[in-house]
């Protein structure tokens, strides 16, 4: 069972970018949270992350290392300059999801185990599949299931903002041919909801449930494929409003 968003990751392309881009994000009116990992200054990946009130998060992050800037997932992404490079969602049962997806004959790497301990010696971590960037189509989402610690991999700390942000609405996610991807997206999600409008200008759209949140699917036979704007939770909010940091959009919606 899908139970929600997890994260998203926003891509730092440059290697000691991470400090500018959490600025960026903090002046928008976001709370950035530094999560006291034992390796956080050793680590060939560093990241910021910016938690909400539902429990979902951004993962603002910069790979550091050469060796893993060419090896990593995102290698062919660097090139491209900052932005959102991947979502995730959040399962209480792993093994069922990568069944679902085995059966829809859709590739898939994992299960693959990621383990870390706070500076106190607590440990978090959680088991993912990847039936997107580095296994199939960069469209789909990676799946994780928490094994240990989830309130230490996404702090209760920091998740009120000045923005007044609470939590992940959707994901807009570009596609060429929508009928290619449905079969892996209703292999995660089930059938399609009943349309509803897309935030951005396109020749169809799909939308999902992910739990409580949504995911639209949008066709753009020329466009790059793949995560392309993140939708937020505002109290208060009416209507939508975008905000942006560099390049990448993010919408403001009403909750």
């Amino acid at each position: 069972m899908i139970l929600g968003f997890d994260h998203a990751i926003y891509l730092v392309t440059e290697s000691d970018g991470l400090d500018a881009a959490a600025q960026r994000f903090a002046a928008l009116g976001f709370t950035i949270t530094e999560r006291d990992d034992a390796d956080r200054q050793t680590a060939a990946t560093a990241q910021n992350l910016i938690c909400f009130a539902d429990g979902s998060y951004i993962e603002i992050l910069a790979i550091r290392d050469a060796a893993a800037r060419r090896r990593h997932r995102f290698a062919s992404l660097l090139d491209r300059g900052d932005g959102w490079a991947d979502t995730s969602v959040h399962t209480d049962d792993l093994a069922s999801i990568a069944a679902r997806l085995q059966h829809a004959s859709l590739p898939l790497r994992g299960p693959l185990d990621h383990e870390r301990r706070l500076a106190s010696g607590e440990p978090w971590g959680v088991r993912l599949i990847l039936p997107g960037i580095g296994a199939g189509h960069p469209a789909l989402p990676f799946v994780i299931e928490d094994i240990a610690g989830r309130d230490l991999r996404i702090p209760t700390a920091g998740r009120r903002h000045a923005n007044g942000v609470t939590g992940t609405a959707g994901v807009s996610t570009s596609v060429r041919d929508l009928e290619v991807l449905r079969p892996g997206f209703e292999a995660l999600f089930g059938p399609a909801m009943p349309a509803a409008p897309p935030l951005h200008d396109c020749l169809r759209s799909l939308r999902y449930a992910v739990g409580p949140h949504w995911l639209d699917v949008i066709e753009r036979p020329n466009a790059e494929e793949g995560m392309i704007s993140l939708a937020l939770t505002r109290s208060g909010a009416t209507g939508t409003e975008w905000i942006a940091t560099g390049a990448t959009a993010i919408a403001l919606v009403g909750g």
